[in-house]
C-alpha cells in the first residue's frame, strides 16, 4: 500500500512518491525515515543500472531495425536537405566549427562550470548511484533483492506485452517488440512526468519498426498509457484511504 501510494504522489510531482512511501512506513511500521529513504538511493541505482542493461540488450536484438529507421526516417531526409543547399560541404564545417569551438570554450571555462547548478546535480546524481550500488555490500541478502528486481522488471515487461493482444494490429507481435516498447516508453515516462502525450508517441513511432501503422500505434500507446495511469490512481487512492483503517492499531496516540 505504501507503495501504491508512491506512485498515486508520483502523478503530481516528481519524487513526491519516495517521500510518501517512506512516511507511510514510518508512520505504521516504525521504520525511521532516514533509514527507509536511504533504501530509495540503492532501489534508484539499481534501477537505473538494470535500465541500462536492458535498453542495451533491446538495442543489440534491434540493431538492425533501428539502424533501418535512423537511415530512413533521419539520415536520409538530412542528407535530401544538405544537397539541396547550394554548397553542401559549407553546413559540414559549419557544424564542425560549432562543435570545436564549443569544445575548446568548455575546456577553458571547465573551472567555472564546476559551480553551476547542472554540474553540481549531475555530479551528486553519478555519486548517488555508486554509493547506491555499495550499499549492496551492506545488505543481509543482496541476492534477494537484485532477484526481486529482475522480478519487477519481468512483470513490467510482460504488464506491456499482455495489452498487444487487445488490438488485432499488435497481437501477433512478439516479446522482442514489447521489450522495445517498455524500453523507449521508459525513457518519454523519465522525461516528462508521467510521460503524459510523450508516451503515446513514442510506442506508436517505436511500433513502426514492425510496420504497425501510426492509428493503431497511438492507439497501443494510450491503452498502455491509461490502464498503467488508472490502475495506479484506484489502487493508490484506495491504498491511501484503507492504510489507516487497516493498520488503527499502529496509530500514533498523539
Amino acid at each position: 500500500m505504501a507503495v501504491f501510494i508512491g506512485y498515486l504522489a508520483n502523478l503530481a510531482l516528481p519524487r513526491l512518491g519516495e517521500v510518501s512511501k517512506c512516511g507511510a512506513l514510518a508512520r505504521y511500521e516504525k521504520i525511521p525515515m532516514n533509514k527507509s529513504i536511504g533504501t530509495v538511493v540503492t532501489e534508484r541505482a539499481i534501477d537505473l543500472l538494470t535500465l541500462i542493461i536492458l535498453f542495451t540488450i533491446t538495442i543489440i536484438l534491434n540493431f538492425e531495425r533501428l539502424n533501418q529507421y535512423v537511415n530512413t526516417r533521419i539520415l536520409d531526409p538530412a542528407r535530401q536537405k544538405a544537397e539541396s543547399l547550394p554548397n553542401p560541404h559549407i553546413l559540414f564545417y559549419i557544424i564542425a566549427g560549432v562543435i570545436i569551438a564549443g569544445l575548446v570554450i568548455l575546456y577553458r571555462k571547465r573551472k567555472k562550470f564546476q559551480h553551476n547548478y547542472l554540474y553540481i546535480k549531475v555530479r551528486e546524481l553519478i555519486r548517488g548511484f555508486f554509493e547506491g550500488l555499495s550499499s549492496l555490500k551492506k545488505m543481509e541478502k543482496p541476492w534477494l533483492f537484485v532477484t526481486y528486481t529482475a522480478l519487477i522488471w519481468i512483470s513490467y515487461w510482460m504488464m506491456t506485452h499482455v495489452v498487444f493482444y487487445s488490438l488485432s494490429e499488435t497481437s501477433s507481435l512478439n516479446l522482442n517488440a514489447s521489450l522495445i516498447v517498455l524500453m523507449f516508453g521508459t525513457i518519454g515516462i523519465i522525461v516528462v512526468q508521467g510521460g503524459i502525450g510523450i508516451y503515446p508517441a513514442i510506442v506508436a513511432e517505436t511500433l513502426v519498426l514492425y510496420n504497425i501503422a501510426p492509428s493503431p500505434g497511438y492507439a497501443m500507446g494510450w491503452l498502455l498509457w491509461t490502464a498503467q495511469q488508472l490502475m495506479i490512481v484506484a489502487i493508490g487512492s484506495s491504498s491511501f484511504a484503507l492504510l489507516p483503517v487497516l493498520n488503527q492499531k499502529k496509530q500514533p496516540e498523539s
